[in-house]
């Protein structure tokens, strides 16, 4: 991400694991804390001995920040089941207050209360899969 975001001159969208994470959040082997630290931003040293998945949101949203990407949310995506995953979209801050970020938290108070069979069905729909009747 830091590479990305010295090279481009870019806004960031973030598939977050969410769930991945959690599920791994105890394990111990150093091979799977590394993963975990690497994806995050942090040191092995830094990762908690268990951590729940607003921790570690918190804590790539935080690195985000001192990337110079200080504004963002996280729109949590849910399927049946514990499946879940967050897209975190995440801009630096402009002189007007980066106002098309606006639509960003639209668009999260509208999904939460989405399940994921329907926005896949949505997806389908804008990538001209699906018809309409």
């Amino acid at each position: 991400m830091q590479k990305l975001v010295e090279d481009l001159p870019c806004d960031v969208i973030i598939n977050f694991p969410s769930a991945g994470l959690q599920r791994n959040a105890t394990k111990t082997d150093l091979a799977t804390r590394r993963t975990i630290a690497d994806f995050l931003g942090i040191q092995v040293n830094e990762l908690p001995p268990s951590f729940d998945e607003e921790w570690a949101i918190r804590k790539y949203r935080s690195g985000l920040a001192e990337l110079g990407k200080n504004i963002s949310t996280e729109i949590m995506i849910t399927d049946h089941g514990p499946f879940h995953y967050h897209l975190i979209p995440a801009v630096r801050q402009t002189f007007t207050g980066s106002q098309w970020f606006r639509l960003f938290k639209e668009l999260r108070d509208r999904v939460h209360g989405l399940h994921g069979g329907i926005l896949d069905l949505v997806a389908q729909q804008i990538e001209g899969k699906l018809g309409t009747l």
